[in-house]
């Protein structure tokens, strides 16, 4: 089984944090194992919801099928995904810290084996420490949308 867990601040409210990380076609895109990830065209985020995820590791494409496993709004949310004797979960909890948000993110997973296991896992860790950083940036430097609306920005040009 390899294992990761870390936690990281981000320079955003909790609220915003929370709609980047459930817009899934933004927030899965940082782990450098998926190719694709497929979704319907209008989708909400419920316990239970199904997608499709390609995958490549250890020279080997999968087609992963993902579900959300658990979802508490705003604070935590996890997905499991499965093929052919792969598998991970990665669960997501968001902490309010003032103005900013602790994401706690925590993977688990079974790559095929004993020794597939222990070769992936520095890859795996360093993978995830990756992405977390990659989606802090995303976060920190998204707009932020509310009621389906756009917050105003002022701009002046002269």
């Amino acid at each position: 089984m390899v294992k990761h867990s870390q936690y990281i601040i981000i320079n955003a409210n909790i609220e915003k944090s929370w709609a980047f990380l459930i817009d899934l076609s933004r927030s899965l895109i940082f782990d450098k194992f998926y190719l694709r990830i497929e979704l319907p065209g209008k989708y909400s985020i419920n316990k239970n919801y199904t997608f499709n995820v390609n995958a490549k590791y250890f020279f080997n494409n999968y087609k992963l099928k993902a579900e959300v496993k658990e979802v508490i709004a705003p604070s935590t949310f996890s997905i499991q995904l499965i093929d052919k004797g792969v598998f991970h979960n990665k669960n997501f909890i968001l902490e309010p810290l003032n103005n900013k948000t602790k994401l706690i993110y925590n993977f688990n997973g079974k790559f095929g084996g004993g020794l597939k296991n222990t070769i992936i896992s520095p890859v795996i860790k360093f993978s995830c420490i990756n992405e977390i950083r990659y989606i802090k940036k995303a976060i920190e430097s998204s707009e932020f949308y509310t009621n389906n609306e756009k917050i105003n920005t002022v701009s002046s040009y002269k």
